[in-house]
């Protein structure tokens, strides 16, 4: 906790969770003038935010599973989206292949994605089209070409950095006078002589302080942990989430658009994007029932995604695969006998705690989608405000997420360049600035103005630089290693994940943070630690010794 509040203040909510769904509640509640405070365990965005496949899409297959409200809710957030953060989401092609299809099939899907543009009535990006043989080979050259038959081609959108969506939404939250906290655990909660919740307790995990807080509502929205928190308070609830596990990897850039494949093995459906100068390929959908900290690709899940995505792009050499990313989804349980991972809906749920349950004054938030946080958030706190008879409307699908107000990223590139061209920076350089922080890139040329080493690249290798590192610290909380190279700066998504720049970024987190010796090397540790967990794959080991 870098500044306390008063704890003799009574909070109007709560939340325990900084994901992009707490993030999204911290924002909505902030703007309606309600008092509130939020506590991460670990950093915003940490969790399943960060660990996903970087859509922001309707579920092109749930319209498979007659989940239409669900598809029409993310088409609608996808175009909220596209107003209010277009520096993080961006339109993206994808391209459907078929191979020896039925003619019923391809009906099948002929009907989908009429379904999909109709539902997606007030959008902004083009309708599904369909390509010949020869159109599918001359825009995605290296796909197998025997038995190719077509394609169809439909867009989505892409958030290239969903833990800086994450970032945007705990910003903007502080900005309207909420107070949030990372690497700050609620260990418990504090209750009256009638069993109501009253407030929390929480720790910060660096320091190892313990305060309490008092609140009206406490929102859990601690998403694939909710079970977790909830058992450890002692109170016997039935389980409420199946979790899945979904593992990506980065490999070598094999394709120009986003490209729908089917494992031939299971018939999953995934995904081969290009993210970042790599082929993004993902994700599995297999049950979780062990360690949610310490989940990680295991080798045979990446050779199920390597075998699928070969027999598609078999020129490309798939065996090279730079860093791989696993996380864990917090689906609503379907308790059906028989209901398969990729079956249970993606739909949300919004859980009223009862005196009954020992948990009266908490809301739980069940499950939910990248894609459609902002409208599961604002759910969540019209509850909280019926709750807490405010009434005060929402508006966070009008107002521009920080970094979003431009929506010309072309000449806010360009201005940025001029601007940062008088500090001897490349355009490469400023470019990488605007993807990182939108509108907002000139908050980091404004701390140029005022020390000019800041404008030092962090290693010639990247185009990262020393005010980046200052500005994380000051203004974004960034408090570990690991949370600069991961979630402020996509330095942890390079081909050796960063590991060039660590040094410079250690003296320089040293020196603003004081942190003694002992500190500096346990981050050093620590951001070893996880580069390390993502490149087993290139180890010689077994599976057991993996799931250890």
């Amino acid at each position: 906790m870098t500044s306390l509040p008063n704890q003799s203040e009574t909070y109007d909510v709560i939340i325990i969770g900084g994901g992009i769904v707490g993030s999204g509640i911290a924002r909505d509640c902030a703007q309606r003038g309600l008092k509130v405070a939020l506590f991460e365990r670990e950093d915003y965005g940490y969790g399943t935010t960060s660990r996903s496949t970087r859509l922001i899409h309707g579920g092109l297959r749930y319209l498979e599973m007659l989940d239409f409200g669900l598809v029409r809710q993310d088409l609608k957030e996808r175009e909220i989206l596209l107003k209010i953060a277009p520096h993080r989401v961006q339109p993206l092609p994808f391209i459907l292949p078929f191979y020896r299809c039925s003619l019923f099939y391809r009906l099948k899907v002929r009907v989908g994605m009429l379904l999909y543009d109709l539902l997606s009535y007030d959008k902004t990006l083009p309708n599904h089209r369909y390509l010949t043989r020869t159109e599918t080979l001359e825009m995605e050259q290296g796909l197998q070409a025997k038995g190719l038959q077509g394609a169809a081609m439909y867009y989505d959108c892409q958030v290239a950095f969903p833990e800086r969506l994450c970032l945007d939404n705990i910003l903007s939250a502080q900005r309207d006078g909420a107070v949030v906290f990372n690497h700050t655990e609620v260990v418990d909660t504090l209750r009256g002589t009638e069993g109501r919740i009253y407030g929390v307790r929480v720790r910060n995990r660096l320091t190892g302080e313990e305060l309490e807080f008092r609140g009206r509502l406490i929102i859990n929205a601690t998403g694939a942990w909710v079970d977790r928190l909830l058992n450890g308070w002692k109170t016997p609830l039935p389980l409420q989430l199946r979790l899945t596990k979904g593992i990506h990897f980065a490999a070598p850039l094999a394709n120009k658009n986003a490209l729908v494949l089917f494992s031939k093995k299971d018939k999953r459906l995934m995904f081969a994007i290009p993210w970042l100068g790599y082929s993004w390929i993902g994700t599995t959908d297999t049950d979780f029932d062990t360690n949610l900290d310490t989940v990680h690709a295991l080798r045979d899940e990446i050779a199920y995604l390597q075998e699928t995505v070969s027999e598609y792009l078999p020129q490309s050499n798939w065996s090279e695969v730079y860093f791989t990313n696993a996380g864990v989804r917090a689906l609503v349980r379907d308790n059906r006998p028989g209901a398969s991972e990729s079956a249970v809906s993606r739909k949300h749920g919004v859980l009223l705690h009862t005196h009954g349950e020992g948990l009266e004054g908490m809301i739980t938030v069940l499950g939910g989608k990248l894609t459609a946080y902002r409208d599961i958030a604002e759910e969540v706190v019209n509850r909280a405000c019926e709750l807490l008879k405010h009434r005060v409307e929402g508006h966070t699908g009008t107002i521009p997420l920080p970094g979003g107000e431009r929506n010309d990223l072309k000449n806010l590139k360009a201005e940025v360049g001029r601007a940062g061209s008088e500090y001897g920076l490349t355009q490469a350089q400023t470019d990488y600035l605007v993807s990182l922080y939108g509108s907002e890139a000139y908050t980091i040329l404004n701390r140029i103005e005022y020390d000019a080493s800041l404008a030092k690249p962090l290693s010639p290798d990247y185009p990262d630089i020393r005010a980046q590192v200052v500005h994380a610290i000051e203004a974004e909380q960034a408090q570990t290693l690991n949370d600069f190279l991961l979630r402020r700066s996509l330095l942890g998504f390079t081909k050796d994940q960063g590991e060039q720049a660590i040094p410079a970024i250690l003296e320089m987190m040293a020196a603003q943070l004081k942190w003694k010796a002992e500190r500096v090397a346990e981050e050093h540790s620590a951001a070893l630690a996880h580069i390390a967990i993502t490149r087993q794959h290139r180890e010689v080991v077994t599976k057991s010794d993996l799931s250890t």
